[in-house]
């Protein structure tokens, strides 16, 4: 009986490390897409860079989408 309750202490204890990166991992698309939006009004753009003050920002992403629909 002993032995299984170290064994299952063992497991538990070495399956930690893979839910803590899986739950950090699963943060960290959200937190750089609120970087991304919350950065864009700190820029001091150019004039020429936009057609009207209302005009939106656009973000591309060159390989893959990390943040799905988080930063639609």
């Amino acid at each position: 009986m002993k032995a299984a309750a170290r064994l299952l202490i063992a497991a538990v204890l070495c399956l930690a490390p893979i839910a803590t990166a899986r739950a950090a991992d699963s943060l960290e698309a959200p937190v750089k897409a609120t970087y991304l939006y919350k950065f864009v009004p700190f820029v001091e753009w150019p004039a020429a860079a936009f057609t009207s003050p209302t005009q939106s920002v656009a973000l591309c992403v060159l390989v893959g989408d990390p943040f799905g629909a988080v930063l639609d």
